[in-house]
């Protein structure tokens, strides 16, 4: 009456890495000193493999975080405007990366910096 497809034992299959399936989270700015920001974030939900490296996308340009965990400390300029976002990456079967959405960008400004010292005064000669 019914047909039941052949069974045999189980099998097991790896699959590859593959990019992110979603973005960091959670990403959030901390002014350390005048030239210096630490960004923390929460990885992706579904990192489809091991997480191998991040980027943060720093006012339109991309730069490579060489890390793996979710914190790290960017040099900046003061009195300066930014708006920053994360992405996370993985490394594939073949070596190439495969990186995942961008989180949320978040935007700040960096404060003004004190004044440097006054330049020493210079005694002209009269003529």
């Amino acid at each position: 009456e019914g047909s039941t497809a052949p069974s045999g034992p189980p099998t097991c299959q790896l699959t590859g890495q593959a990019g992110p399936a979603d973005a960091p989270s959670n990403l959030t700015v901390d002014i350390v000193q005048l030239t210096l920001v630490t960004l923390n974030w929460i990885p992706p939900a579904t990192p489809n493999g091991v997480i191998t490296k991040y980027i943060a996308i720093v006012n339109d340009a991309a730069e490579e975080l060489f890390v793996s965990t979710p914190v790290f400390n960017l040099s900046v300029d003061g009195d300066t405007s930014y708006n920053i976002s994360i992405q996370a990456c993985t490394t594939n079967q073949l070596g190439e990366t495969e990186c995942g959405p961008l989180s949320a960008p978040v935007s700040f400004r960096t404060p003004i910096g004190a004044p440097g010292a006054p330049a020493i005064p210079m005694k002209e000669s009269a003529t």
